[in-house]
Order: C-alpha cells, then sequence, then structure tokens
C-alpha cells in the first residue's frame, strides 16, 4: 500500500505539475524532463482497475505475501488520486503565500509556485537514487520560482517551505 501510495502521488504531482514545465524548461531545466511527459499516460494506463489489480499481485507474489482479496475499484484509485491533486495544490499554495509575501507578483507567482511545487515534489520522488528526491526537487523549485523573485529569494522560499512541511510532517506524526 506504501508503494502504490507513492506512486499515485507521483502521479498526481505530475498531473498538475506538467503545467509548470514549460517555465523549468525556460529557466534551464534539462530537456530530459520532456520525458516526465511519458509518465503521464503510461501512468494512467496502470491505474485502470484491470490493469493495476494484476500489477498488485504481481507484487505481492514477488514479495511471497498474500494478495488482498479484492482489487481496488475504479472510484477508490480516482477518489485517491484527487485527494493527492487538492493536497498537491494545498502545499503548492503555501509556497505561493511566500513567494507573494517575498515581494512576487500573485499572478505570476500562480504557476512556478503551485503547480511547480507539486512538479518539483513529483520529480523528487520519481528520483529514487536520492532519499525523497531530496536536493533534486529544491533545484527544480528554485529554478521555477527564480525568474518570479531572483535566486535568493527563490531559496528562502524553498527552504522555508521545507521546514513548514516538515514541522507539519513531524507534528501529524505525533497525532
Amino acid at each position: 500500500a506504501g508503494l502504490l501510495s507513492v506512486l499515485l502521488s507521483a502521479l498526481a504531482g505530475l498531473a498538475i505539475g506538467v503545467v509548470a514545465l514549460p517555465g523549468l524548461l525556460d529557466a534551464g531545466g534539462s530537456r530530459w524532463y520532456l520525458l516526465l511527459l511519458l509518465l503521464l499516460p503510461l501512468g494512467a494506463a496502470a491505474l485502470h482497475p484491470r490493469v493495476l489489480g494484476p500489477l498488485i499481485r504481481l507484487a505481492f507474489r514477488l514479495v511471497r505475501r498474500e494478495p488482498p482479496e479484492r482489487d481496488l475499484s475504479g472510484r477508490a484509485i480516482a477518489a485517491t488520486a484527487v485527494s493527492f491533486v487538492v493536497a498537491w495544490a494545498c502545499l503548492g499554495a503555501q509556497a505561493w503565500v511566500l513567494v507573494v509575501d517575498l515581494g512576487g507578483d500573485p499572478r505570476d507567482a500562480v504557476v512556478p509556485a503551485v503547480f511547480g511545487y507539486a512538479l518539483a515534489a513529483a520529480v523528487g520522488m520519481l528520483a529514487v537514487f536520492l532519499p525523497a528526491g531530496v536536493v533534486l526537487r529544491e533545484v527544480v523549485l528554485v529554478l521555477l520560482l527564480e525568474p518570479v523573485l531572483g535566486r535568493t529569494a527563490a531559496t528562502a522560499v524553498v527552504l522555508l517551505s521545507r521546514f513548514v512541511v516538515t514541522v507539519g510532517d513531524v507534528v501529524a506524526a505525533g497525532v
């Protein structure tokens, strides 16, 4: 369930973060990021219950565990994906608040802050060679925010946002 949740979260982040992809490319991001566009249709197809069910059963067999008795319904998958999209939008909104507070134009900041936050987090989650995508996630978000704020303020937003989200995770874990 944990791996499926991470994959659903990353796919939801990509789905809304794709709006910020042109800004990332304009800011000097590698053209390799365009490969993310291939993950969206593949990920969406893999979420179909007739595909996801057999994949889950295979994963359980590989780890020598008893598979679930029932497959996830399309409704459950869709509700989970929508929940992740809302969560990414809320996390991006906190970045937008920080950007605007540091002098960024509210309208110019929407795409790089809200959608860019989701894109950066999804890229970080998919970078399995880095623990939790650390550094890559932050670099991507700084690249996206820099045109709105400048590098120093963009870096400050990213670091403060990381701190706020980490504190929120710690508080939620304690509840």
